[in-house]
């Protein structure tokens, strides 16, 4: 399906609500019912693999990044007779265009951090937000790592910057709701619980992942 079945971080329905399917606990609990395993979702162009111990049985949610996204990510499984499902992530390197002797990886995350930028500002000054420009410009960047981090996926292995460790510190010191806010969206993109989103064998049986 093309939207997430499950929220891909905490809160990823009220702060982005487009990446995820309308009520998804029903809908992921009624996959889970009939004896789902797994369910391949994208949308939102990253690398993310997350895991929902449900009632009705476990259920994994592979969300795969797109080509035209950095860092060009595609995947290739196989799913064994036991009911192991082995995923293996690749990146696109090169492309048969002319980029000027800039190597096709570090245009691909020019271009993307570039379009975050916009992006992040932009919306952070639609609703639900409302922020002023001066204020969604000053959040932007911290905005445009946390995305293309969690676009790459296996977030926890890659430092945060201490530039964007410096807006989160300062929004966790102002006392409004919408600084809350924005300081706990941040911390939960860049959160990354198990299992890997890259490489990782899931025994769709028991519900185990390893690593």
């Amino acid at each position: 399906m093309h939207h997430g079945a499950l929220e891909h971080y905490a809160g990823q329905k009220a702060l982005f609500s487009e990446y995820v399917v309308d009520d998804y606990q029903t809908v992921s609990q009624a996959f889970a019912r009939y004896g789902m395993k797994v369910v391949f979702t994208g949308h939102y162009h990253a690398q993310d693999i997350v895991k929902a111990g449900l009632a009705q049985g476990t259920l994994f949610d592979i969300e795969t990044g797109s080509l035209v996204t950095y860092p060009g990510p595609y995947r290739v499984m196989d799913l064994a007779g036991n009911g192991v499902l082995t995923v293996n992530s690749y990146q696109v390197t090169s492309i048969d265009f002319d980029l000027g002797g800039q190597p096709f990886p570090a245009h691909a995350y020019n271009f993307l951090t570039n379009g975050l930028m916009s992006l992040s500002t932009y919306l952070l000054m639609q609703p639900p937000y409302n922020l002023p420009q001066a204020t969604a410009q000053f959040l932007a960047p911290a905005m445009t790592e946390a995305f293309a981090l969690h676009y790459q996926g296996d977030e926890g292995s890659r430092p945060i910057s201490p530039q964007t460790q410096g807006t989160i510190a300062f929004l966790q010191s102002q006392a409004d709701p919408m600084s809350q806010l924005m300081a706990n969206a941040l911390l939960a993109i860049f959160n990354d619980p198990a299992p890997a989103d890259n490489n990782v064998i899931l025994n769709l049986l028991t519900g185990r992942a390893s690593p």
